[in-house]
C-alpha cells in the first residue's frame, strides 16, 4: 500500500501476470494486460488499459481519466457500492461484463457496451451514462438498472429471467430495432 508507480510503457507493452492490491499506476502510453487483471485495491491513473483474458475485481478502483479496453471476461465481484472513484474515465466492452455478487453495485463511470453485460445476482446500476450495444442479460432475481442517459444501438438485445429497468428521470435513445426476450420496466412518469 502507499506505493506509487508512474512508467512511460513502451507502444504496445504487456504485463503478466497482472495483479494490484493497493498502490497506484500511472502511466502515459497504452498498456494491454493479455491474462486480465485481478484487482483487490489501488488505484489506476491516466492512461489507456487493454485487458483480455479472465479479470476479477473485487474491491472499489480510484480511476483518474482512464479508458479501460475490455475485451475478455471481466468480473464485479466487489459486494456492494460503487465499483469506481474519481472521475473522467470510461469503460468500453466488447466481451463479458458479469456482476456476480448478491448486492448493489454502481457502476459510476461511462460505460460504452458492444459486447455481453450479464447480471447474475443482485443489481447493476449504470449511474454515469453511455452507448450500450451488443446483449443485455439478467438470471432471474437480478436487475440491471439504467439510472442515466443512455443510447441504445441498433440490434441490441435483452434476455434473461430478471430485470431490466430504465430509471425515472433520465433519457434513454434507441437507435434502431432492439430484440427483447426479457422482462424490461419503463420507471417513468413520462410519455411515450
Amino acid at each position: 500500500n502507499g506505493l506509487l508507480v508512474t512508467e512511460d510503457f513502451a507502444v504496445g507493452a504487456t504485463i503478466d501476470p497482472p495483479s494490484l492490491n493497493g498502490g497506484t499506476i500511472a502511466w502515459t502510453s497504452p498498456l494491454a494486460l493479455n491474462n486480465g487483471l485481478q484487482f483487490t485495491g489501488g488505484a489506476l491513473t491516466s492512461g489507456t488499459l487493454d485487458i483480455a483474458g479472465n479479470s476479477a475485481q473485487s474491491a472499489l478502483m480510484t480511476v483518474s481519466n482512464t479508458t479501460i479496453n475490455t475485451s475478455g471476461n471481466y468480473d464485479l465481484s466487489l459486494p456492494s457500492g460503487n465499483a469506481f472513484s474519481g472521475g473522467g474515465s470510461v469503460f468500453n466492452n466488447s466481451g463479458n461484463l458479469v456482476k456476480s455478487s448478491s448486492g448493489v453495485v454502481s457502476f459510476n463511470i461511462v460505460l460504452n457496451n458492444s459486447g455481453t453485460v450479464t447480471v447474475q445476482n443482485g443489481t447493476l446500476s449504470l449511474t454515469t451514462g453511455g452507448t450500450i450495444g451488443g446483449a443485455l442479460a439478467t438470471a432471474n432475481g437480478a436487475v440491471l438498472e439504467l439510472a442515466n442517459n443512455y443510447t441504445i444501438a441498433n440490434g441490441t438485445s435483452f434476455s434473461g429471467a430478471g430485470l431490466i429497468s430504465l430509471r425515472d428521470n433520465t433519457t434513454t435513445t434507441v437507435s434502431g430495432t432492439i430484440t427483447n426476450n426479457g422482462n424490461i420496466l419503463l420507471n417513468s412518469t413520462g410519455s411515450f
